[in-house]
């Protein structure tokens, strides 16, 4: 009997103490963010491709971007990532191989870090691609076919002469190299943008990582970029919603990536919620969910009034907006 009082005790002590704790971390201010935050200001969901739409055709090629910027005006926010080669040249590809898009599997590892352009642009980037059918309709090119489809490595520089002043789009622009060398990528796409040629994409690209060495310099250095970290302060954001402790993670972005699904073995949380979306505005912030594909979930967050997501499949993303204002006028 006494054993059974003395963990009645200690249950009861327990729960007094998280919940004195849970009242008083609801209890502390969240700072609002001071400024107009541009993100929040167009009253709709935001549509970023992903990739250029990954879906669609193959990741961070021309031919993805041509269809999603000059061909479709549905998308917002083109999210390219970007990296730097041997001799120095800002390329667009998301892994540090170009195994994944164009070799066949068990090749040895081509990391661009250590190739030149000319080296990295004989190669096909759209042999490995799978579309919605399961097919690979581009794995047998040849280097010219691969060349007059735009399936080869494209330069960050061409990107921005090539789509500047077709339309109203921003770029969401991921540093993927790390360490210092992300913040030799921050200072060459700096000295890009301080040409007048490029004056269409200041104030229209958001500079995104996980290399916090890089987005700090850019935050001291840049007169042209908002930035938008990836990473552990998303994640704590995210976390401490989930569970009720909002007040203790505080961040001064206007716009936060956040991971909308966390997946680990078996298990699955969904981190992309009503109430999460509701504190960010609350602070005057906005937020994008990556790398959002089903549909159900795009249904969800659009329902919650997302700021932005982010997607492979923009197209299915677009018709789900369209169908909610359609709903919501009926």
């Amino acid at each position: 009997m006494r054993k059974k009082i003395k963990v009645l005790v200690s249950i009861g002590i327990i729960t007094s103490i998280v919940g004195s704790f849970y009242l008083v971390v609801n209890l502390l201010p969240i700072s609002k963010i001071e400024g107009e935050n541009k993100y929040l200001q167009t009253g709709k969901t935001l549509i970023s491709a992903h990739r250029g739409g990954a879906e669609l055709n193959p990741e961070n090629t021309q031919k993805a971007f041509d269809y999603m910027i000059i061909d479709h005006s549905y998308a917002d926010y083109i999210e390219i990532d970007i990296r730097k080669t041997k001799d120095n040249v800002l390329v667009i590809n998301h892994d540090a191989t170009i195994n994944r898009m164009a070799l066949d599997s068990g090749e040895k590892d081509y990391y661009i870090n250590e190739h030149t352009f000319e080296e990295l642009s004989a190669f096909n980037l759209g042999k490995n691609y799978v579309n919605r059918d399961g097919e690979k309709p581009y794995y047998n090119l040849t280097y010219s076919d691969a060349l007059n489809n735009n399936l080869t490595i494209m330069s960050f520089e061409s990107f921005l002469t090539r789509y500047a002043n077709i339309r109203e789009v921003g770029l969401l622009l991921e540093i993927k190299d790390k360490n210092e060398e992300g913040i030799e990528v921050a200072q060459a796409i700096e000295e890009l943008y301080d040409k007048e040629e490029y004056s269409f994409w200041r104030n229209r690209t958001t500079v995104i990582s996980f290399n916090g060495k890089a987005l700090e310099h850019i935050k001291s250095h840049s007169k042209y970029f908002d930035i938008s970290p990836l990473g552990a302060i998303s994640y704590a954001q995210s976390l401490t919603s989930f569970f009720g402790l909002a007040p203790l993670v505080q961040t001064d972005y206007q716009l936060m990536q956040m991971m909308g699904i966390a997946e680990w073995w078996v298990f699955r949380i969904d981190l992309a919620t009503k109430r999460l979306i509701t504190q960010a505005h609350n602070r005057n912030q906005a937020l994008t969910f990556w790398t959002m594909n089903k549909k159900e979930d795009m249904e969800r967050l659009v329902e919650y009034k997302a700021d932005m997501i982010t997607t492979d499949a923009p197209d299915v993303l677009y018709e789900v907006i369209q169908n909610k204002k359609v709903t919501t006028i009926l």
